[in-house]
């Protein structure tokens, strides 16, 4: 089976240095874990508790060291899956660039001939040549290919199937390693958010070393990432976050949302988004649909957004304009016209307004005092002091918000039920 550019074109987008930058990261953890661990096996064998808890101290204290010594091992593995996979994906382009350059050669080839108008349609000129190998030596004569042009289109031919095969080869073998070493990292590391591991993370924390580092992080070699800049915004009308979000939304089997649709029944259809939007963000699926829920009156207004305003709401979460753009990378102070488009769209497309929606409640959690609160360990109260701040923002203690959380808290109960 041919493998046509089409097939490989992905490849150019692959970022070698940008994966080992995440390799340097993940190896960057893995140091900053072997320090701590020095100073967590040492206060396991230099304290000797004289009391009849001492049992507990010694098992508490082993279980940190498991833990941070498993952290370690976890993101080691990581980093040297993701470098092995860089060494590969630079491999592939250097292989698929060999067939561009011949694909380009046979274009130019068929381009001196009386068939150039198929390559200056779009067509490939590999599957024109398809249709060049196909006729006899009178059609090729005709066309304006003589046979010696034949033999050297052929050569071309093969050279970037072959070089397009290889680089396409490559890149799934080494994804599909690279995946499972992950997967197998991601096993190797202890679960803390539960168990026995509760009391290790919070032995960790109390270990006075450790308090020290977290303080003096900031000039700690292994806290400092390679060629680290303040943060940068999207210049394009396309950013990073905004292709992300779009591709996982099109990875999902979801019904469109049309004016009139009952939501609660979109909801139990669409069980899939919220628990998609619920991984990527961290937040509960019953908080995302009871938002939903409570901004419902709204859902179908023409949005005030497309008369200029950047501070309206708008779609199912009647999420402001200059909020969303922030949540996709953009300068909310500054938006161009074309990233305010993009916005918007995004705003007004059901499926997309749940995960920015995702997303602006997974900063305002970051920036509140639940930022280490694991999604599983979230109380009622816990959410309703989210959804307060996602309504009233700074104002989230007023009468106000606190008349949108006890509206938030019943529709949970609610999406409870419907997200079964």
């Amino acid at each position: 089976m041919t493998t046509y550019y089409d097939d490989v074109d992905y490849i150019e987008d692959l970022d070698p240095d940008s994966v080992e930058r995440n390799s340097g990261e993940f190896q960057r953890l893995n140091g900053l874990l072997g320090s701590v661990v020095l100073d967590v096996t040492r206060a396991r064998k230099n304290v000797v508790w004289e009391s009849e808890s001492g049992g507990k101290y010694d098992s508490r204290m082993s279980e940190a060291e498991q833990l941070v010594d498993g952290l370690g091992r976890g993101f080691a593995r990581a980093g040297a899956a993701l470098l092995d996979y860089a060494a590969d994906v630079q491999d592939a382009k250097r292989v698929m660039g060999e067939g561009v350059e011949a694909r380009n050669r046979l274009k130019a080839l068929i381009a001196s001939s009386k068939l150039a108008f198929m390559v200056n349609w779009g067509i490939d000129p590999m599957r024109v040549w398809e249709y060049v190998r196909s006729l006899n030596v009178v059609l090729c004569k005709m066309a304006g290919i003589p046979h010696g042009d034949v033999q050297y289109g052929n050569r071309l031919y093969h050279q970037a199937d072959t070089a397009f095969h290889d680089a396409l080869t490559t890149e799934k073998e080494a994804s599909r390693f690279c995946a499972d070493a992950l997967r197998g990292a991601r096993a190797a590391v202890p679960d803390f958010r539960g168990g026995n591991f509760a009391h290790a993370l919070w032995s960790i924390k109390s270990i006075p070393a450790f308090a020290t580092a977290v303080r003096n992080a900031a000039d700690h070699p292994y806290t400092q990432v390679p060629d680290e800049r303040p943060r940068q915004y999207t210049d394009g009308p396309i950013s990073d976050r905004y292709a992300e979000l779009w591709r996982l939304r099109n990875a999902l089997d979801v019904e469109l949302l049309h004016p009139g649709a009952d939501e609660h029944e979109w909801v139990k259809n669409n069980k899939q988004l919220f628990d998609a939007a619920a991984v990527e963000s961290g937040i509960p699926p019953e908080l995302l649909a009871a938002i939903m829920y409570r901004e419902g009156e709204d859902w179908h207004d023409i949005p005030r957004a497309l008369l200029g305003e950047d501070g309206a709401t708008v779609g199912e979460n009647q999420i402001q304009v200059r909020n969303a753009a922030a949540v996709l990378g953009y300068d909310p102070a500054n938006l161009t016209p074309d990233q305010r488009d993009v916005v918007v769209g995004a705003l007004t497309d059901p499926v997309m307004n749940v995960l920015i929606a995702a997303e602006f409640l997974e900063k305002i959690k970051a920036e509140s005092d639940l930022a280490d609160v694991p999604t599983d360990q979230l109380t009622v109260e816990d959410c309703r002091d989210l959804a307060a701040r996602y309504n009233c923002g700074d104002d989230w203690t007023t009468d106000k918000a606190k008349k949108y959380a006890d509206d938030v808290e019943l529709h949970m109960k609610e999406a409870k039920v419907d997200l079964g």
